[in-house]
């Protein structure tokens, strides 16, 4: 059984830590834990299979919002076999970003959320790798890959998760991360030369 943590955004009192964790055998879920900050303790663990059952998924980075909630992303509905590691160079091969929200009252509660307020899923898009909030307005911009031809691909999505734009840089290899700049953002990754 795997389980691993990507990435990890604080709010208030408390770590909120996104990663996976395999549920059953040969199926992999998107897994958030909620921990005290002062002292380490687990308030909370829950799991968000993929839409679909069968699939593995993960979550592989999220960002606080300006409402106090969360907004993650990530890889959803992919075969368990491409699910063989996180930010490492064509990983997953398979499945579609998404984007999910939990509120603040969700996140703050003793009680694990069952569900997301919302989730989109991106079918354009292999993975979300990355996720930072525009500092120049309440959207937000995921940095992944298309699917086979792998290329880098980013989208910038509203607060609900609608696709505002998106665009696909061909010649820069696959993306690891994203940050903003005072003009922008910026793209990191890595690319094969032969």
């Amino acid at each position: 059984m795997r389980d691993g943590f990507n990435s990890a955004v604080i709010l208030g009192d408390y770590i909120f830590i996104a990663g996976y964790r395999e549920t059953k055998p040969n199926i992999i879920s998107r897994y958030l834990i909620k921990v005290r900050q002062s002292d380490g303790t687990v308030i909370w663990s829950n799991i968000f299979p993929s839409k679909n059952k069968k699939k593995s998924g993960g979550f592989e980075s999220i960002v606080s919002t300006n409402d106090n909630g969360i907004l993650l992303t990530g890889v959803t509905n992919s075969h368990y076999s491409s699910m063989e590691g996180f930010k490492s160079y064509g990983n997953p091969t398979s499945g579609n970003a998404f984007s999910i929200y939990f509120s603040s009252e969700q996140l703050m509660s003793n009680k694990p959320p069952l569900e997301p307020i919302w989730e989109k899923e991106y079918k354009n898009m292999l993975t979300g790798k990355s996720i930072i909030k525009d500092e120049n307005s309440n959207e937000y911009i995921i940095a992944g890959s298309s699917h086979e031809p792998t290329e880098a691909k980013v989208i910038k999505i509203s607060n609900y998760g609608e696709i505002l734009w998106e665009k696909n840089y061909v010649n820069h290899g696959e993306l690891t991360d994203i940050a903003n700049t005072p003009d922008g953002f910026i793209l990191s990754g890595h690319k094969l030369v032969s």
